[in-house]
């Protein structure tokens, strides 16, 4: 009811009659236009993004529940495993990693046919079963801690595609941008309250809360009876999809960008001190989070491209305001603003939107599998160089070289495909122009 509420608030709204007034004119001219529902809920969502509110839910219950799942158990294991040696810390994360990955990419052939509702329904269960496993191992023992992370990054892997591809098979290409950027906010807002929850709890209140929370996640997925989708796709093989044109480009792009974004926090924190650094985090977070919902907007209104090129630029000035000024403070607030307006705009492009629309015609699953990789790696190679990093280069050479590179990042995109057919635009410009027309002739009238 959280999500559902705050969500709806934010949502851009049509009276009726003006509602009545487009559809016809867009009926009239053979372009597809929306079906009204009944009910006030359904009609704020449905006539702005093509879904219920029911549907919302569901995706936000799907894709965000298991989203928050990993991150909140993740900080978990990572708390039970700091007693132990820096290379028994670095080998969890190095099977978290191995295993989210490996899971990903075999989970993208599943489910075959049109079970997918089926099988995310028992991957939800599995994330409930595999929250309380550890309470019945070892977790002072390494190899109990190295089986835990096994099974968590497996859990969150092997489902995540078919889930990615739900939300992809849930909506129209241009409504798709604005629905990732709800999913996105709602997953935000759960990593961040339930955080704080969870926060002065021992481990084993927090596993027990957390599968509790997948269980009741199911639960209303369930009563929520989403809807079906039975159109079986063509799954295109891995080589097949890395050796596309328009999949290349973004995704060089997106590696460029996991690399400098994962690899300079570490350097930002010793420079700036932890808890400032911490400080600044959280408002980073609610900058992050409002803009995902701005990016979600523009990317059905002025395409994806321009969102991630904007995004890149937006970042790259962060960071080259910090190699000029690495020691300001109105620097290091300009760099907290830039990146978390970045990364709002760049997280639902790249984590939910963009993956989707390259697939086109063909299952989305492994797109979404191969797209994870550079962010799975990119924090694994956080943990490995970055603090060596931080004591050799200085501050100045190392924001410098990533501001750079983000620049550099952006020549791809420039010769990579709109993802976002330019129909869509147009039918959205009209629509907008006919209800501004509506305005003003009510006004004089």
């Amino acid at each position: 009811m959280f999500y559902s509420n705050t969500l709806k608030a934010l949502l851009f709204y049509t009276t009726t009659a003006e509602d009545e007034f487009v559809e016809g004119f867009i009926r009239n001219s053979n372009i597809q236009a929306y079906t009204m529902p009944t009910t006030t809920l359904n009609r704020v969502f449905r006539s702005n993004l093509g879904l219920g509110g029911k549907n919302i839910l569901s995706l936000i219950i799907l894709v965000s529940g298991g989203l928050i799942w990993f991150f909140i158990s993740s900080t978990v294991l990572g708390r039970i495993a700091s007693s132990s040696s820096y290379y028994e810390n670095l080998s969890i994360l190095i099977i978290i990693a191995v295993a989210t990955a490996t899971a990903a990419l075999i989970g993208a052939f599943f489910p075959r046919g049109s079970a997918n509702l089926r099988f995310l329904k028992i991957w939800m269960a599995s994330g409930a079963v595999a929250s309380i496993i550890p309470l019945a191992i070892d977790m002072g023992n390494f190899f109990g801690v190295a089986i835990v992370a096994f099974l968590w990054g497996a859990t969150l892997g092997f489902g995540m595609p078919a889930s990615m591809e739900y939300l992809t098979e849930s909506t129209a290409v241009e409504n798709r941008g604005r629905v990732s950027a709800i999913v996105f906010f709602a997953t935000f807002v759960g990593i961040f309250i339930s955080a704080m929850i969870l926060e002065p709890l021992d481990y084993q209140t927090q596993l027990g809360t957390l599968g509790a929370l997948r269980l009741v996640g199911l639960v209303v997925f369930i009563l929520l009876d989403p809807a079906k989708i039975s159109v079986v796709k063509k799954a295109s093989s891995y080589l097949t999809i890395i050796r596309k044109r328009s999949f290349f480009l973004y995704f060089s792009a997106w590696i460029m960008f996991s690399l400098v974004n994962y690899v300079s926090v570490p350097i930002l924190n010793s420079h700036f001190g932890e808890s400032f650094a911490n400080a600044s985090a959280t408002i980073e977070a609610v900058i992050t989070a409002v803009f995902a919902l701005v990016g979600g907007v523009l990317c059905d209104t002025v395409g994806r491209k321009v969102v991630v090129i904007s995004g890149f630029i937006m970042l790259g000035l962060g960071y080259a305001v910090l190699g000029i000024f690495p020691s300001s403070f109105m620097g290091w607030i300009f760099y907290t603003a830039a990146d978390g307006i970045a990364l709002g705009m760049l997280g639902v492009v790249f984590f939910m939107t963009l993956w989707g629309d390259l697939a086109h015609e063909d299952s989305s699953k492994k797109y979404y599998a191969l797209g994870s990789l550079p962010l799975l790696f990119s924090n694994l190679l956080q943990k490995i160089v970055a603090p060596d990093l931080a004591a050799l280069v200085s501050v100045t050479a190392v924001f410098s070289l990533a501001s750079s590179f983000l620049f550099l990042a952006i020549l791809p995109l420039l010769y990579a495909p709109e993802t976002l057919p330019e129909k869509k635009i147009k039918e959205r410009e009209l629509k907008e122009y006919l209800k501004k027309a509506r305005e003003m002739k009510g006004k004089r009238g």
